[in-house]
């Protein structure tokens, strides 16, 4: 990339915009040149992915300017823009489960294929062979999304905007869901795309990730654009400054709590197909870390002890005495909660408020004579809010209009409602900034000084080594570690992962 040769493949000129009377985007100045690999940082709610909506034409600005290929953009549409060589890949996945593949990444391009339907098909399943070959990805193109892992999903996504030929690609923490070992591939993939010509506008939140892969680095901060640099001119500590407003000591808040006495013993745990013959045991004040690849069955094991997967043999004891938990109704009633990696699949309900859905857990303990007492309700959420500092602009705001990290910390109030004395966290702070992220961290030696205990399954291996007082690291369904305090490092659970 040389500025000073090349023209800017895409330029934001002082682009603003509000929304209900507040400002959520003032002034905002971006230039993008070929072959750039452009990161676009901040805290959540800091305004990166209107900016994102903006430049795909989702979300039209009140005021500047958005130019591509040195043509203004004025009235076009959604499908225009991105026939002009705009592609995004958004952090939720936007496939439809039901299609396989190869249907997902030529969804509505299928004119491209041919007139004829059997004509379609066939070039379909070559050019779809042919761009898995490229990317050297090994997948049946005519396997159901529905049945992917989440992290392959994600690799679809990928992989659709690649078939597009797009000029720009928009990606919206595109490695969220990704394994240490997925993101090298896709390292790979937009390295291979960088040295084509086209231009990467990224979000993120992880730190090496942006170190890694951008070639420059735009901060934003409450909608206002606070610097854009090169990345060898900025440090770690002086992004974290920029993106937050203030120096963080450090990443990981302090914890000084004693390990009690254990609370929960798993023997020979074991589903088929998923995973077989887990032993381990968690004691009060304890992060028992759970790492591996994606797909290893990590997941798997979590909701497991959380009556949402089957168990085929083996024991759980739970305070010496064996339980079996066949919903995850009777896991709660027995101190045992889970938050799920997906939160807006199986956390919360996003059409509700921050109040319908922290009730929602307990909406009994509201009830009389069938009635709710909405009074009692309102107080427990306030309550909740105001403890996790939990954004937002009204009461009444929509659980779905909240930040990534205000989202999860509406999920970590729902589980919280209901007292429990073990929780099962699967990965807590994926697609949330530096700031929610400590404040969750924080919120678990709190949770910990308690006496309360908490299994950590991640994909992030600094939060894995940090936090964790023993990982055990499972591969392919299988424990193949066990390590205590003094073993976990990252070498040593990427060497067990892939065994």
């Amino acid at each position: 990339m040389k500025e000073k040769e090349d023209k800017p493949i895409l330029e934001l000129k002082s682009i603003s915009v509000g929304f209900s009377g507040i400002n959520v985007l003032q002034k905002i100045d971006l230039t993008l040149f070929p072959g750039e690999i452009h990161a676009l940082v901040g805290e959540n709610g800091a305004g990166k992915s209107t900016l994102m909506k903006i430049i795909l034409g989702i979300i039209s600005p009140d005021l500047g300017e958005v130019i591509f290929f040195d043509q203004k953009r004025k009235n076009q549409s959604i499908r225009e823009i991105m026939e002009s060589g705009i592609s995004m890949i958004h952090q939720e996945i936007m496939l439809v489960p039901e299609l396989s593949i190869e249907e997902n990444i030529y969804l509505g391009r299928e004119k491209e294929l041919g007139f004829f339907p059997w004509e379609q098909k066939r070039n379909l399943r070559q050019k779809v062979k042919a761009l898995l070959k490229d990317c050297h990805i090994s997948f049946d193109p005519a396997e159901k999304v529905k049945n992917l892992s989440i992290a392959d999903q994600q690799l679809v996504e990928i992989l659709r905007a690649i078939s597009q030929k797009a000029k720009l690609i928009l990606m919206d923490e595109p490695t969220s869901s990704l394994s240490e070992k997925e993101v090298v591939l896709f390292q790979h993939l937009i390295q291979k795309l960088k040295a084509e010509g086209v231009s990467i506008l990224f979000t993120s939140h992880k730190m090496e990730e942006i170190f890694n892969f951008a070639d420059r680095i735009t901060v934003l901060r409450d909608g206002n654009l606070i610097g854009s640099h090169l990345k060898k001119d900025l440090s770690e500590k002086e992004l974290v400054f920029q993106m937050v407003g203030r120096e963080m000591n450090q990443f990981f808040p302090n914890r000084n709590v004693s390990i009690g006495p254990k609370v929960l013993e798993v023997k020979n745990l074991t589903s088929k197909i998923k995973f077989e013959n887990i032993n381990f045991d968690l004691h009060a004040g304890e992060i028992l870390g759970i790492g591996g690849l994606v797909g290893a069955g990590r997941t798997e094991i979590g909701m497991a002890l959380s009556g949402l997967l089957k168990m085929d043999s083996g024991e759980i004891l739970l305070n010496g005495q064996r339980v079996e938990f066949n919903r995850p109704k009777a896991a709660m009633q027995a101190g045992i909660a889970h938050v799920s990696e997906d939160r807006k699949e199986n956390g919360f309900i996003p059409e509700f408020t921050m109040q319908e859905n922290i009730g929602l857990s307990v909406l009994s303990d509201f009830q009389k004579w069938g009635f709710i007492s909405f009074d009692e309700e309102k107080e427990m959420a306030g309550r909740h809010i105001k403890g996790l500092n939990i954004k937002h602009l009204s009461e009444n705001q929509k659980v779905k209009n909240l930040s990534g990290g205000n989202q999860q910390k509406v999920v970590f109030a729902t589980v919280l409602q209901q007292s429990p004395d073990i929780l099962i966290l699967d990965e807590p702070t994926r697609g949330i900034d530096v700031q929610a992220k400590y404040e969750i961290y924080t919120l678990m030696n709190q949770l910990l000084a308690e006496g309360k205990s908490i299994i950590l399954i991640s994909s992030d291996l600094p939060e894995l080594i940090h936090l964790s007082d023993r990982v055990l690291v499972v591969s392919k369904g299988k424990q193949t570690a066990l390590l205590e305090k003094n073993q976990i490092q990252a070498d040593e659970i990427m060497k067990n992962a892939m065994l």
